[in-house]
């Protein structure tokens, strides 16, 4: 489906469309989820937790498209997850008690969530190649460029902790490589966010880091 096809299949069920702010929870622990989401425009940062709910350096990122819940799985076959907004978003907000009949129900549903399971999969191929083929520098950058650019303010709102763990690097990196980016006037930044002053400084910063 393209993005203008997921807005307008959004529509079929205005009833269940919400709207989340930037820096705004969708859910504290996935464990407990009663609903599963189709993200229709914005981006999702989910942050596995353990048990005594400390973070781990693993996310996943969330975008149009994109499918998050526990899709009638019991708690025992879903990890201790959070997820908020890195941008404003619009979701459909499906009760877990309707997904699968709605599934069985609605072809083009169907077909939008196996095509998303099968994005999301080559989307985790790509962040282990980065891991591997990119420096933590390189990371930090691409995924502020990447990221800032779905947003017409060229913003995102994120920690350096969820950043470090986004891209899978130390918040050392993170506070050293915005630093780097501060100096040169590519970016700007306050609490939890990150504005983006100067796309190509990014673009050359990311060739030039190592």
């Amino acid at each position: 489906m393209t993005n203008r096809s997921v807005s307008e299949f959004a529509r079929r069920y205005p009833g269940l469309v919400r709207e989340y702010e930037v820096g705004q929870k969708l859910f504290d622990d996935k464990a407990n989820l009663e609903f599963d989401f189709l993200v229709v425009e914005g981006a999702i940062l989910e942050v596995v937790v353990s048990e005594d709910q400390t973070r781990r350096s693993s996310t996943l990122l969330f975008r149009r498209g994109d499918f998050i819940g526990r899709f009638g799985e019991g708690s025992n076959f879903v990890s201790h997850t959070s997820a908020s907004c890195l941008a404003r978003a619009v979701v459909l907000k499906i009760p877990e008690t309707m997904f699968h009949r709605l599934l069985e129900e609605d072809a083009e549903l169907r077909s939008l969530f196996m095509s998303s399971m099968v994005n999301m999969y080559h989307r985790l191929c790509d962040k282990f190649a980065n891991i591997i083929n990119l420096t933590p520098g390189q990371r930090v950058a691409r995924f502020i460029l990447r990221n800032a650019a779905r947003d017409s303010s060229w913003e995102i709102h994120i920690s350096t902790s969820e950043l470090a763990q986004a891209v899978t690097t130390t918040r050392q990196t993170v506070s050293h490589v915005l630093a780097d980016l501060r100096r040169d006037g590519i970016v700007e930044t306050s609490y939890s966010r990150i504005k983006v002053l100067k796309p190509e400084g990014l673009k050359k910063y990311m060739g030039s880091v190592s």
